[in-house]
């Protein structure tokens, strides 16, 4: 699965810094990198697997840190959709990016169950 805000590709100064404030989680062939703001959101902003699984463990570790709820975005075409809806996130809408394509907004709460 993949799913980037930036549509270009990856702005590698901001992950240089997600590196250097920990908000980057690497695992088992898998990599997610988040932002948690001081508001309680936590931002997906990219997560990627290579294995089944992955993505799972990675959402139960994001799971673990004291947020409010969590959003992600990802381009309406993609199977990562899937994804999002099968682990419980809720579609809350979409926007079109500066390409004109359609992105999709994902939200999950944390009172919801993991699947």
């Amino acid at each position: 699965m993949i799913n980037h805000g930036e549509e270009q590709g990856i702005d590698f100064e901001r992950l240089y810094k997600a590196v250097k404030s920990k908000s980057v989680i690497m695992i088992d062939n898998g990599f997610c990198h988040y932002h948690h703001r001081r508001d309680g959101q936590l931002t997906i902003h990219v997560l990627l697997s290579a294995q089944p699984g992955v993505g799972k463990k990675m959402l139960a570790m994001l799971l673990k840190i004291q947020c409010t709820f969590i959003v992600a975005k990802c381009p309406a075409d993609l199977k990562s959709n899937k994804w999002y809806a099968k682990r419980g996130f809720v579609l809350s809408g979409t926007q079109e990016s500066k390409t004109g394509r359609v992105i999709n907004i994902w939200r999950f709460n944390k009172c919801q169950t993991l699947t």
